[in-house]
Formats: structure tokens, C-alpha cells, sequence
């Protein structure tokens, strides 16, 4: 009797793959829309049997072999298999026509939409380019629909600032007094105070390098190159401005992820969330000068807190090169939604 790890994973509901006996068991066609954020592009990946497999929002630059990727990762969820999916997926044009195999390594989505091929299948419309709206989200059969639980996860977060008239990086610490020989020689403006306030400056000049020194911020070059949900108010790159007031939205099943491109190369040592609602996550490396091939960094479960953000620091295994690229892969929520806040990457 064969392994049962040999069968083929089953095609998703209402799919049968058009090239017959011996062909990929799912074709998923792309389709573009405007992003929330500049240089970026919405792809709405959609099988020819009408099931929609994800909606993501990915830099213009990132390469097409990374979405196949992406997908393969996702199908495994959907259909409880753990490998094999990314033999059998094949990417197509707007119209369904089956992208040249092998994909080439080189090749972008901005390359992509350029090209004849794909300007072509979009002017012969027998496909739309614009299948759903960013708060239209897959349930967890695949279908598109509107779910409520999203708004409500929005209204959450905006209650939690608004009751506490603060926003959300505020963390409130305990009050620690000096000890009594400090204070009465601060009181008395004796030599403790100027090396008080040269500590104070000296603290935060410090905090202010460590923002800075983050390579995955905004700041220091970092870019977010694609989210796996696309909320138009709530885009993929408020991850990495610094702020916990703004957040990425997830809109469909898990997994979902964050793929960020380093400001420069580094030695990553740990990472940092700051999130609602999300389970289990891991952390993934690459070191290419493509996003391709990744090896786990990091993985560890967050603990559920209701009415106020998650914050979670993951220790990360020693990497042979320096990183180029983060992906935050969150596996599991304890709600149907999830927001990252901020993901900092310390060096």
C-alpha cells in the first residue's frame, strides 16, 4: 500500500485542472487593482473553478516565483496537506491562459504586468480584473463574502485608544522612587543633578539610535514587499513606521504573513511584535538577494489578551549569512482577525 504522504492532494471545491490527465491540480489566475500604498499592487489570486485562494498586496519589485510561494503555503492549509503543492499549482493570466514554465527567477510582478502577455489577456476580458473589494475576504471554504467579525476587531482597537485617551505605544510602568540619600541630594541641588540629566539625555539619544538601528523600519530603508490580505484603510506598511497607533489588518484565513525587505543586511538576533489577537507565529529568514528560499528563525505562541496589545520578543537562531529579507508567518489567531502593529527587527 502506498504512503498516504504520496497521494495527490485533492483540487479545491469546483476545480478540475483544463489541461487533463497528468496536469497541475489547480490554476490560479491573477488579477491587478490599485494598492493603499505607492509602488505596491493588489493580486487578487482566483482558481478557474471560482474559488478564491488569497488577495495580497505585494511591492511591484517582488518576484513572481515567491508568489507561487506564498500560495503553495496557503493550499496546504486549506487542504490539510503539508507538502506538495508546489509542483502542482500553475499561475495564470487574467483570461486563465497558463503562464511559460519554468518561471523565470528574475521575473517581477512589474515585469509581469508590462509584458504583451498579460495586456493582452486583460484587453481580451474574458476575465475581470477586479474580482473583489478589499472588504471582501475568503471565508475559511474559500468563498468570498463580508464578515462583520472584521469590524468589530476594528471597533475593539479604536474603543482601547479612546477609553484610555492614549495611544496604543503608550505602556504604563510602574512609578519607581529614588532612593532617600539621592533624592534629598537632588533636593538640595547637590552634585547628584547634572549627572541625573546627562543620564536622562544619554537614555534618550540611546532609545532614539535604537529606533533608528532597526533595520526593518521605514527609516533605515526597510520595506514591506507583501501582506497576504489587503485592507485598503490598514495597508501592510504600517508595520514599519515606527508607530503602534497604526496597524496591517489581516482579511482572511490563516496563515497570513508580512514580508519585509531589510533596510541592508543583517544579523538578525530576535523580533519583535506588537499585535492583537494573534496565536501562533514564526519567523523566517532569507539571506538571498532573492526572496526565495527561507529557513526558520524563530516560532513561539502569544498569549491571548483581550482589550490590549500583544507584545512578544522571539529570540532567533544564529543565520550563516547576513538576512535580507523577514517574513512573519502568523499560523493561528485567537480571533477570525488579527492586526500587526509594529515588527522590529534587533540586530
Amino acid at each position: 500500500m502506498a504512503a498516504s504522504g504520496a497521494a495527490a492532494p485533492p483540487p479545491l471545491e469546483s476545480v478540475s485542472s483544463p489541461l487533463g490527465a497528468g496536469g497541475p491540480d489547480l490554476v490560479v489566475a491573477l488579477s491587478a487593482s490599485a494598492a493603499a500604498r505607492p509602488g505596491a499592487v493588489a493580486l487578487t489570486c482566483t482558481s478557474l473553478g471560482g474559488t478564491a485562494v488569497a488577495v495580497l498586496e505585494v511591492d511591484k519589485t517582488q518576484g513572481v516565483q515567491g508568489l507561487v510561494e506564498v500560495l503553495s503555503e496557503r493550499l496546504e492549509v486549506l487542504l490539510a496537506r503539508s507538502s506538495g503543492w508546489r509542483q502542482r499549482l500553475r499561475l495564470a493570466y487574467p483570461d486563465g491562459s497558463l503562464l511559460p514554465e519554468p518561471l523565470d527567477t528574475s521575473l517581477t510582478v512589474r515585469d509581469l504586468m508590462a509584458s504583451d502577455a498579460w495586456r493582452k489577456a486583460e484587453a481580451r476580458g474574458l476575465r475581470e480584473t477586479d474580482q473583489t473589494s478589499p472588504a471582501a475576504t475568503p471565508t475559511r471554504g474559500g468563498r468570498l463574502h463580508k464578515d462583520s467579525s472584521k469590524a468589530k476587531l476594528e471597533g475593539s482597537l479604536k474603543r482601547l485608544q479612546e477609553a484610555k485617551n492614549l495611544p496604543l505605544t503608550a505602556k504604563v510602568e510602574p512609578k519607581q522612587e529614588p532612593p532617600k540619600n539621592e533624592a534629598a541630594t537632588q533636593g538640595r541641588g547637590g552634585s547628584g543633578s547634572a549627572p541625573d540629566i546627562a543620564t536622562a539625555a544619554t537614555a534618550r539619544q540611546g532609545a532614539h539610535r535604537g529606533h533608528v538601528s532597526d533595520p526593518a523600519s521605514r527609516e533605515a530603508g526597510g520595506r514591506v514587499l507583501l501582506v497576504s490580505s489587503l485592507d485598503g484603510a490598514h495597508p501592510g506598511d504600517n508595520v514599519i513606521d515606527g508607530s503602534e497607533k497604526t496597524y496591517w489588518l489581516s482579511t482572511g484565513l490563516y496563515p497570513q504573513e508580512v514580508l519585509v525587505e531589510l533596510g541592508r543586511p543583517s544579523r538578525v538576533a530576535g523580533v519583535r511584535l506588537s499585535t492583537t489577537n494573534v496565536r501562533g507565529v514564526r519567523i523566517e529568514g532569507c539571506s538571498e538577494h532573492a526572496a526565495v528560499q527561507f529557513e526558520t528563525l524563530a516560532a513561539g505562541e502569544l498569549e491571548a489578551a483581550a482589550g490590549c496589545l500583544q507584545r512578544k520578543e522571539l529570540r532567533c537562531s544564529e543565520q550563516a549569512a547576513p538576512t535580507r529579507f523577514v517574513k512573519t508567518m502568523i499560523l493561528s489567531g485567537w480571533h477570525d482577525f488579527c492586526s500587526v502593529h509594529r515588527i522590529t527587527v534587533m540586530e
